[in-house]
C-alpha cells in the first residue's frame, strides 16, 4: 500500500509539472507577441520611438514629443558612469556641430537612486559642457527603452521613427556616423 501511495505521489508531481510547463508554455506564446524588443548597437529599425517624460534643471516636464519634426539623440549616462564621462566631450563637440539640426537630450539616469542631481550637475559644470541635461526622475525613459546599462543612446529621425540605440561608449566616429545618418533621412 505504502508503495502505491509513493508511486502516485510521483505521478501527481510529473503532471503537475507538466500543467505548469504547458501553462507557462501558453503564456510565453500570448505575451511575447506583444513585445518587440528594441534594436541594440548597429541595428536599424522601422517603429515608433516609445515615448517618455524626463525634467529639465528646474523640474520642468519634457517630453519627446516636443521635438517633433527634428532628429533627437537621447544619451543615457550617469555622472558615476567612467564610460559616460569618456564620451561626453564627444557629445559637446557634436552638440556645437549640428545642435541647430538635431535635438540633444543628455538624460541623466537619476531615478534609481544610484545618482543625484547635484553630482549630475557638479560633473556638467566640471566638464564645462554646455548641451541641455535632463532627468529621469521617474524612470519613465529607463522604462520605455528597457534601460539597462549606461552609457546608453537613442537615435530617433525627424519623423519620430527609432532608428538605432546603441549600449556602451559611443567613439566619436561612431557618433558622427549616427548623426549623419539621422541627418541624411
Amino acid at each position: 500500500m505504502q508503495k502505491m501511495n509513493r508511486v502516485q505521489g510521483i505521478i501527481l508531481v510529473i503532471l503537475l509539472a507538466l500543467l505548469i510547463f504547458l501553462g507557462a508554455m501558453i503564456l510565453y506564446q500570448r505575451f511575447s507577441a506583444d513585445y518587440e524588443e528594441l534594436p541594440q548597437n548597429e541595428q536599424i529599425s522601422e517603429q515608433m520611438a516609445p515615448a517618455f517624460t524626463v525634467y529639465d534643471e528646474d523640474g520642468q516636464e519634457v517630453k519627446l514629443e516636443d521635438f517633433s519634426g527634428q532628429p533627437v539623440v537621447i544619451n543615457c549616462w550617469a555622472s558615476w558612469c567612467m564610460p559616460c564621462m569618456v564620451e561626453m566631450p564627444y557629445f559637446q563637440a557634436a552638440y556645437e556641430a549640428y545642435g541647430d539640426d538635431v535635438a540633444f537630450l543628455m538624460v541623466d539616469m537619476n531615478a534609481y537612486g544610484n545618482d543625484t542631481k547635484e553630482a549630475a550637475q557638479k560633473a556638467i559644470e566640471e566638464g564645462g559642457y554646455t548641451f541641455p541635461v535632463y532627468y529621469d526622475d521617474d524612470a519613465s525613459l529607463a522604462l520605455a527603452y528597457s534601460i539597462s546599462a549606461t552609457p546608453s543612446s537613442i537615435f530617433v529621425d525627424k519623423e519620430g521613427q527609432l532608428v538605432a540605440y546603441h549600449t556602451g561608449t559611443l567613439s566619436e566616429e561612431k557618433l558622427e556616423t549616427y548623426l549623419l545618418a539621422l541627418l541624411e533621412e
